[in-house]
C-alpha cells in the first residue's frame, strides 16, 4: 500500500495551526481564557468575519490525532497479512513509542520551563513532574496504539455488504462516547482520585489522562475511532464516490446531533475557550475534519483527476510536508520559542497583558505583527534545520530507542526525504507518462 501523502500533508496543517493558535493563546494571552475573550470583543466584527475560515483551521486541535489515527489504523490493516504476531509487536511499538514522546516532551518542556540556562544562569539537572492532565501529545500517543487495536479487533468481525458493518460499528461508538464524554470525564476523575487516595498513582495518571487536560481522551478517542473507519475503507481501496457518501451520511447525522445539543449550552463562545468543551463543539470539529480529510483525498488522489492538477497541488504542499517530518519537535518547543520572541517584543512595545487586571495592553495589528513573527521564526528554524538531516530532533532521538529496543534501523536519511519530496516525483513521473501516452495516440491518428 502506497503512502498517501495528502496526510503528511494535513499533519502539517495542523501544526501551523496549532503554531499560530498557540502564539495567541499562549505568546499574547499567557493561557488565559479571560484575557482572550476581552482581546477577541477589542476586534472589530469586520475582522472576525474576514478571518473566520482561517480561524476555524486554528481550532481543529484534533486533526493531528485525526489524521496519526488514519494512518496508524492503514499500519495495521498492511500488517494483518503477516500474522496475529506481527499485529501484536506493532501495537506493543506504538505503545512503546506513547511512553517515549511522553517522557521526553516532559523532559524537555520542564528544563526550559523551570531550569533554563539563561533563565537561572544555572546549571542544573531537571527534576520533572508527571503531569496528570491529557495534552496533545497524549492524544497523539493514545489513539496510536488504542485506534489500531480497535480496527483490528472490528475487522474480525464477519463482513456485511463489505466493511459496512465495520464502519458503522466505529463510527456509531465515536458519537455515543463523544456525545457522552462529559460524564465519562467525570467518572474517570472520580476513579483516578480513588487510587490517588491509596498511593496508586501510575492508575491515577491514565484515569486522569481519560478525564482531564484540553486534549483528554475522552474527547480525543471517537476522533480516533472515525480515523479507524475511514482507514477501513481506504484500505479497501474506496472510491472517492463511496468517500463522499460517507462523509455526507456521517456529517448529517452528527450535525443534527450537534444542533441538538447546542440548545443545551449557555454562554456557547466562552463555554467553547474551555477545556472541557461541549459536546456540540467537538461534533462540529469531528464534521470540519472529516469533510477536509475527504476532500484532500480527492483532490490529491482520486485518480479520476489529471496527474498534472494533482500534482500543482502536491508541489504547493511541500513545505506542509517539511513541517509534518518535524511536528513532535514542533509541538515540544513551539511555547518556548514563543518565550524567546515575547521578550524581545517587550522590550519594544511593552507587556501584551495584564494577568491581575485581565487587560489586554497591545492593539491588534501589533498582536497580528507577533504572530507573524513567531510563526517565521518557527518556520525558518525548521528550513534550517533540513539542511542537517534533522538531527538532535525529538523525532531523531525517538527513533534512535526505538531502533535499539525493536532492532530496526534507527535514522535513515532517506526517510523524511521520502515523505516531503517523494510524492513531487511521483506525480511528475505520472504525468510524463501520461504526455507521453498522449503523444504517443496523437501520432498513431
Amino acid at each position: 500500500m502506497k503512502r498517501i501523502s495528502v496526510f503528511d500533508t494535513g499533519k502539517g496543517i495542523a501544526v501551523l495551526g496549532m503554531i499560530i493558535a498557540h502564539t495567541f493563546e499562549g505568546g499574547i494571552c499567557e493561557w488565559d481564557h479571560d484575557i482572550e475573550m476581552t482581546c477577541l470583543r477589542s476586534i472589530s466584527n469586520w475582522v472576525i468575519i474576514l478571518l473566520s475560515p482561517f480561524s476555524l483551521i486554528l481550532m481543529m486541535g484534533l486533526f493531528f490525532t485525526y489524521i496519526t489515527s488514519i494512518t496508524c489504523g492503514l499500519s495495521v490493516i498492511n500488517k494483518e497479512k503477516y500474522g496475529h504476531w506481527i499485529v501484536t509487536q506493532y501495537i506493543l511499538y506504538r505503545i512503546i513509542f506513547a511512553i517515549v514522546l511522553k517522557f521526553m516532551e516532559i523532559l524537555i518542556t520542564t528544563w526550559w520551563k523551570y531550569y533554563d540556562v539563561f533563565n537561572t544562569m544555572y546549571l542544573q539537572v531537571p527534576k520533572a513532574p508527571i503531569p496528570r492532565y491529557s495534552h496533545t501529545l497524549d492524544s497523539v500517543g493514545a489513539c496510536g496504539w488504542i485506534v489500531p487495536l480497535a480496527v483490528y479487533l472490528v475487522r474480525r468481525l464477519p463482513e456485511y455488504h463489505g466493511s459496512l458493518l465495520q464502519v458503522c460499528i466505529l463510527c456509531s461508538s465515536a458519537l455515543v462516547l463523544l456525545i457522552f464524554y462529559q460524564p465519562i470525564a467525570s467518572s474517570a476523575m472520580e476513579i483516578a482520585v480513588f487510587f490517588e487516595e491509596h498511593n496508586l498513582n501510575g492508575v491515577s495518571i491514565l484515569f486522569s489522562k481519560i478525564g482531564s487536560g484540553p486534549f483528554m481522551l475522552a474527547q480525543c478517542i471517537p476522533f480516533g475511532l472515525v480515523g479507524g473507519a475511514i482507514a477501513i475503507m481506504l484500505s479497501e481501496n474506496a472510491t472517492c464516490q463511496i468517500l463522499w457518501r460517507f462523509s455526507i451520511i456521517f456529517s448529517s447525522i452528527t450535525t443534527l446531533l450537534a444542533l441538538l445539543l447546542i440548545l443545551r449550552v449557555k454562554d456557547f463562545w466562552y463555554q467553547t475557550l474551555q477545556e472541557n468543551k461541549p459536546p456540540s463543539v467537538r461534533l462540529m470539529e469531528l464534521v470540519v475534519e472529516t469533510n477536509i480529510i475527504v476532500l484532500g483525498v480527492y483532490l490529491c488522489e482520486d485518480p479520476r483527476r489529471s496527474p498534472e492538477k494533482r500534482g500543482v497541488l502536491i508541489r504547493k504542499g511541500t513545505f506542509l510536508r517539511r513541517i509534518s517530518v518535524l511536528s513532535l519537535t514542533a509541538f515540544i518547543f513551539e511555547q518556548y520559542i514563543c518565550t524567546i520572541t515575547m521578550k524581545w517584543f517587550r522590550i519594544f512595545f511593552g507587556k501584551a497583558v495584564d494577568i491581575e487586571t485581565k487587560q489586554y495592553l497591545w492593539n491588534v495589528p501589533l498582536s497580528m505583527l507577533y504572530m507573524v513573527a513567531t510563526t517565521t521564526v518557527e518556520l525558518g528554524i525548521i528550513r534550517v534545520w533540513e539542511m542537517g538531516s534533522f538531527r538532535l530532533s525529538c523525532e531523531h532521538f525517538i527513533a534512535i530507542i526505538l531502533g535499539f529496543l525493536f532492532n530496526r534501523q534507527s535514522y535513515n536519511r532517506l526517510d523524511y526525504q521520502r515523505i516531503i519530496y517523494g510524492p513531487n516525483i511521483f506525480y511528475s513521473t505520472e504525468a510524463e507518462e501520461r504526455r507521453t501516452i498522449i503523444r504517443s495516440r496523437s501520432k498513431s491518428l
